[in-house]
């Protein structure tokens, strides 16, 4: 039988066609171009998108889902911590209008009082950094060694005595002041960070370490109200709820709405904590008052949440003095407090009621001539706190 893969074109045109059907014919697999284990041409295979028995049918159209928004990136905020996400599931308000900005009176007399304070409290940030004084809600350890000591600690105008939130508070403040374009985002970062830190220590710190944390805390509180551009680029939730969380737990962990218990040992590390804790919180209550941001989430009436909050001390005790000299000024100022008897923010409000015309008819426990009396010692500090309360 003719083998016709043997066969040559002119040999295949020579061949009786009755001989052509009885040529075996190949497989397909024996044909070399189909050949698995040929390199010569591959054909491709096909698949048919429909089964078998299935019609053509026109492309339904498909449900377009729906694009997510855009967002503007130069408005993200720069610290996008677990706060923040926590915020945005449930939002919490910590302001009234606008976070951070002056809140509006009424009357050109408050108009200019409000000015006047937001000027001082405003200027706090720059003493961490200035030398010599710090903001006056501070006591810088080395104030016990008295004025040289003092001085002599923040002759590079840092104060090398500041325990470790501080310092760092320091150390942002003063890149803060000297910020450029190019590196206020990392001082902010920074700044921020910190603020998640105390928040996360916050139940772990001892009273000593709360309290320096919630002072570093209202200092950077402060820089953001000194720059409210900036403010919605910044996690406004961090910034004020975490003064608010660590009074309120310095609140529960000490005793600073009374004085030294009569009688007791006279310890004036005792005493310069108590006062440090009384500045703080009254502090809070006068930036309430003048910045928008609610750190107490309280009702305004009755001082806002702070009427048992102690007045500060005069300023006699709070300057840098030797432990020997101040102890003269206290034990001197305690012997005309009858009653060891601390007044308080409400006596604040108590006092001015009385002196209004229709509070002519005082009752036995008017504080005034207590009140009185104090106004007569107070520091730049004191002023501050008075004139505020003023406001409310």
């Amino acid at each position: 039988m003719l083998d016709p893969m043997e066969l040559s074109i002119s040999d295949m045109l020579l061949v009786d066609p009755s001989d052509l059907a009885n040529f075996e014919q190949p497989l397909l697999g024996d044909c070399p171009i189909y050949s698995s284990d040929s390199s010569g041409l591959d054909i491709p295979s096909f698949s048919c998108p429909f089964e078998p028995g299935s019609t053509l049918r026109p492309e339904e159209p498909q449900t377009q889902q729906p694009t997510p928004p855009t967002v503007d990136s130069s408005l993200l905020p720069l610290w996008e911590g677990s706060r923040q996400r926590r915020a945005l599931l449930s939002p919490r308000k910590n302001y009234k209008i606008k976070p951070f900005s002056k809140l509006r009176t009424s009357g050109v007399d408050n108009r200019i009082t409000t000015e006047l304070l937001l000027g001082q409290l405003l200027s706090y940030p720059s003493m961490m950094v200035g030398g010599g004084r710090l903001p006056p809600f501070i006591f810088p350890p080395c104030g016990t060694g008295g004025l040289a000591a003092s001085n002599k600690c923040s002759s590079n105008g840092l104060h090398k005595c500041l325990p470790e939130s501080l310092a760092i508070c320091s150390s942002l403040v003063q890149s803060f002041e000297s910020r450029t374009q190019g590196s206020v985002e990392f001082i902010w970062r920074s700044i921020l960070s910190e603020l998640e830190r105390f928040s996360h220590n916050c139940q772990s710190y001892s009273r000593e370490e709360l309290l320096e944390a919630l002072q570093a805390s209202i200092v950077y509180l402060l820089l953001q109200a000194s720059d409210t551009d900036s403010v919605k680029y910044h996690d406004v939730n961090l910034l004020i709820e975490t003064p608010g969380e660590m009074a309120k737990r310095l609140h529960d962990m000490c005793e600073y709405e009374s004085n030294i218990p009569i009688g007791h040992s006279l310890n004036r590390t005792e005493w310069n904590f108590r006062e440090s804790v009384r500045r703080t919180i009254c502090l809070l209550y006068g930036i309430e008052l003048l910045i928008d941001v609610n750190l107490s989430h309280t009702d305004r009436a009755s001082c806002g949440g702070y009427s048992l909050v102690p007045l500060p001390c005069s300023r006699d005790l709070w300057q840098p003095l030797s432990n020997e000299e101040w102890g003269y000024r206290f034990e001197s100022q305690e012997k005309t407090n009858k009653t060891n008897r601390l007044l308080k923010l409400s006596d604040l409000q108590l006092s001015r009621r009385a002196m209004e015309p229709r509070g002519s008819e005082r009752s036995t426990a008017d504080p005034t001539p207590e009140v009185t009396k104090w106004s007569r010692t107070l520091d730049e500090f004191g002023v501050l706190i008075w004139m505020a309360a003023l406001l409310d």
